[in-house]
């Protein structure tokens, strides 16, 4: 023991008045336990007021999950000293190794939160061996605690996405700091008050509405109403992603509705979606014989307006301004009643549409928000509660230094 002693002290980052006092293994119940002791006659700050030197009065036994001591659970064992305070009376001291009301050393809450920003909680807990409730309870204590912390005193430009969550149509918002790209705000989706919501978390985070001057989202009149309530000072600019979307909707509208008399479009799907430039040679030549094919003279010209409004991102903003102009006219008379629909809808939309070419916020952020989803997704498997998946979309998205000692270099040894 006394030879082991310095080296474990060390691994457990115990300093004085603390003390190693002796380690236990059952090596048949895969266990060790370390068990730890502070020295005979020491006095101890007031945890309240910080006033030295206060007497112990009594001490309470406590036991810490640990990391494992290589492939055994460690578990470390104290007496808590609580202290009397002249001021405060008896309270209970802090120990160096483990957050307050946590059953886990801070070395091994370091390890689970390592491990749940690679893979699914789930899979993590079945790593530590331990319940995968108590791992959420770790990950929702210092995502809370980084979500309350945030100073958003410098937020001027915004993102905002919805997805849904599970089944039952139950949806999220997710507000992004697009100068940061990291996920600010998330919410459970109600139109009606959404960005209030958003307006009351970035005042109470040092924020302040009137110095937001972006918002990039998709053509959604809620978000446009609540914007110009409760950010007056903001323009809002149409997501170039989900403009695409509705776009490549409606041409699959229109590839449908063509199916529907001939079977010659069947898997096909992909061909008349896909950035023509993406594809490879046969793909090109496969698609170039269904372009030239009269029968499918309609979905020849819906897949034409696609490439077309493709192309308008490509150009500056006077050239993309007449070209959208002549895009709308091209689309409202094209006699394909998906693309005329969404000629109606981008015509009244216009403005939006177009700041796109002079603030290019939304450039890749759907793209980067739809893989946060997809992994966040996966850190809540089994887990249907909006709450989960709040905590999963800041794990994943919120780019949160946890303030945690690295499991992995506890002490320096230079």
């Amino acid at each position: 023991m006394d030879e082991i002693k310095p080296f474990m002290e060390a691994l457990l980052g115990l300093k004085e008045p603390w003390t190693l006092t002796r380690i236990e293994a059952d090596l048949d119940a895969g266990q060790v336990d370390l068990y730890v002791d502070f020295l005979p006659g020491s006095r101890w700050p007031c945890p309240e007021c910080g006033k030295e030197s206060c007497p112990v009065h009594d001490t309470v036994e406590r036991t810490w999950r640990h990391m494992n001591l290589f492939q055994y659970k460690a578990y470390v064992h104290a007496r808590v000293p609580r202290v009397k305070c002249p001021d405060h009376g008896v309270r209970q001291v802090k120990v160096p190794w483990s957050r307050e009301g946590s059953g886990f050393t801070l070395l091994f809450e370091s390890l689970a939160m390592s491990l749940v920003k690679f893979m699914p909680v789930r899979e993590a807990a079945l790593i530590l061996d331990e319940w995968d409730t108590r791992i959420w309870r770790i990950v929702r204590h210092y995502v809370e605690r980084s979500v309350e912390g945030q100073d958003l005193s410098g937020l001027t430009s915004v993102g905002i996405d919805e997805t849904s969550w599970k089944r039952r149509h139950r949806y999220l918002t997710v507000f992004m700091d697009l100068d940061s790209k990291r996920v600010v705000f998330v919410t459970p989706t109600r139109q009606k008050d959404t960005l209030k919501r958003f307006q009351d978390f970035l005042k109470a985070h040092n924020g302040n509405p009137g110095s937001v001057r972006h918002f990039s989202c998709d053509l959604s009149g809620a978000y446009a109403q609540g914007i110009r309530e409760h950010f007056p000072h903001a323009t809002v600019t149409a997501d170039r992603f989900h403009l695409v979307k509705l776009v490549n909707d409606a041409v699959d509208a229109v590839r449908r509705m063509e199916q529907k008399g001939t079977g010659g479009l069947k898997r096909t799907r992909f061909l008349w979606l896909k950035n023509r430039g993406d594809l490879n040679g046969r793909e090109r030549a496969h698609l170039e014989v269904l372009l030239g094919h009269p029968a499918y003279a309609r979905r020849g010209r819906a897949h034409a307006l696609k490439e077309g409004f493709r192309d308008l991102f490509a150009m500056r903003p006077k050239e993309a301004e007449l070209n959208l102009r002549q895009w709308l006219h091209w689309a409202s008379h094209s006699r394909l009643e998906p693309m005329v629909k969404l000629a109606r809808t981008f015509r009244e939309q216009k403005a939006t549409i177009l700041r796109w070419f002079s603030t290019h916020l939304s450039n890749g952020l759907l793209e980067g928000l739809n893989s946060l989803f997809q992994a966040a997704r996966a850190k809540a498997r089994g887990y249907r509660s909006l709450n989960y998946g709040i905590l999963a979309f800041y794990l994943v998205g919120g780019r949160f230094e946890f303030q945690l000692p690295r499991f992995y270099a506890v002490t320096h040894t230079k």
